[in-house]
């Protein structure tokens, strides 16, 4: 999975990917932690990808609300 540079307002997130087939969404975090968001519809990634604030977009709308896995 490819992953884009993404700003973090608190500099907790680095890099974002997004796999449309799996509905998989992968976060790098400054941490080094990589986690696997799943069944995340595409347009929730575009609009995470879309946000002026990254990692508020993450807390506010994706944490929470689709099952994870670390991978890293």
């Amino acid at each position: 999975m490819i992953r884009e540079p993404v700003y973090s307002s608190l500099g907790s997130l680095v890099e974002v990917g997004y796999e449309e087939t799996s509905r998989t969404l992968e976060v790098l975090f400054m941490s080094g932690g990589i986690y696997h968001y799943f069944d995340v519809p595409p347009h929730i990634h575009m609009e995470l990808m879309d946000s002026k604030y990254h990692d508020a977009y993450l807390d506010d709308h994706i944490k929470g609300k689709y099952e994870y896995r670390i991978v890293r």
